[in-house]
């Protein structure tokens, strides 16, 4: 996660100006689980880069991935002027679409809690396989 965000910084020429502090459990997971997991990180990311810190605002993000009931927890929080109201997850913009898609494919569960900043709570448990229902 710390290589991977330093990475998407760097790409958008915003190292100089935002931190990224990680703070991950030592979790085992599958390539099943870190491809959709980094794909969300590189979206949220992204979306702060632009939209929080747009304008060469500086700032501090912060993502955190820890053990949760039976699953994991992904918090990634920036310190940005905040979520507009009118996006939510259900009439949202492709990216957060598309954060919304990669958290149904963790079996996970996507809140945005808003306040100052923006905080994105994941919780997934892509090990728990859902039971089909009977035809």
């Amino acid at each position: 996660l710390e290589k991977l965000s330093r990475t998407i910084l760097a790409s958008y020429g915003a190292h100089d100006r935002i931190s990224v502090s990680v703070r991950a459990d030592a979790i085992d997971l599958t390539s099943e689980t870190l491809m959709p997991l980094s794909l969300v990180v590189n979206e949220l990311m992204t979306n702060s880069i632009k939209y929080a810190f747009g304008n060469d605002r500086s700032g501090q993000i912060t993502i955190v991935l820890r053990p949760a009931g039976n699953g994991h927890e992904l918090l990634f929080s920036d310190d940005g002027g905040g979520i507009e109201e009118r996006q939510t997850l259900n009439g949202s913009s492709f990216g957060l679409e598309l954060v919304r898609v990669l958290a149904q494919q963790l079996n996970g569960e996507l809140h945005i809690l808003k306040g100052s900043g923006t905080t994105f709570s994941l919780t997934f448990a892509p090990e728990l396989k859902q039971l089909r229902t009977a035809s």
